[in-house]
Parts: C-alpha cells; sequence; structure tokens
C-alpha cells in the first residue's frame, strides 16, 4: 500500500495536460517586461529584432527595429522558435564619432610630445 501511496502523485502529474511550445513561448515573452529588445527567431528560419509593446493569448505585439520605421507586427507563439533578449547596441554614426576623434587626440598628443622635445 506504501508503494501504491508513493507513485499515485507521480502519475497525477503525468496525467496533467501536456505544455505545448506555444504556451512556454507565451509564458517566457508574458514574464519580459514591454519595450525590452529581443531577438525573435521563428521556425521557417527567419529573424527579427525589435521591442516587445504586448502579449496576449495566442501572440505578441512586436515593432521591427530597423533602420527604417515599420509597422508593429503580431507574431504567433506557434511560429516562434526562440526569443533572446538583446542589448541596445551603438550607432555606426556613433562608432565612426568614436573613431575619428580618438585619431584626433591621439595626433595632438604626438604633436604635443614632439613639441615638448624640441630644442
Amino acid at each position: 500500500m506504501l508503494l501504491v501511496l508513493a507513485l499515485s502523485p507521480c502519475a497525477a502529474r503525468a496525467q496533467g495536460a501536456p505544455v505545448s511550445g506555444a504556451d512556454r513561448w507565451h509564458d517566457i515573452a508574458a514574464r519580459i517586461e514591454p519595450a525590452t529588445l529581443v531577438s525573435v527567431r521563428l521556425k521557417d528560419g527567419s529573424h527579427t529584432r525589435g521591442i516587445i509593446l504586448g502579449v496576449d493569448s495566442s501572440s505578441m505585439t512586436l515593432v521591427p527595429k530597423t533602420r527604417i520605421p515599420v509597422s508593429a507586427r503580431d507574431i504567433r507563439f506557434d511560429d516562434i522558435a526562440s526569443i533572446e533578449r538583446t542589448k541596445q547596441g551603438m550607432s555606426p554614426g556613433s562608432k565612426v564619432v568614436i573613431g575619428a576623434a580618438s585619431l584626433v587626440g591621439g595626433l595632438l598628443l604626438m604633436m604635443a610630445v614632439a613639441f615638448a622635445n624640441y630644442d
């Protein structure tokens, strides 16, 4: 009888409704706060980076992060292969300005050293 009682909770858990992939993606997307930048890979192999606006029972609303603004799109949880949080990176313009400023600063430093050693 002890064996039957010990195995009954396992049997009760095993008979529960199976959790589908869509339900798991819904749970993950619901835990991510709105306005978070995410990377979403779909089952068809396409990839989208964007900001989550909201989550409902069957899909999430995502604004793709592109150079040219586009409208929000709904992505069904059945179509999702993976969701990852991503960090906001520097824009290409920022990288160019930092590189140019470093170059000018280096040249000014070399000129200052050259003038200090000039006799």
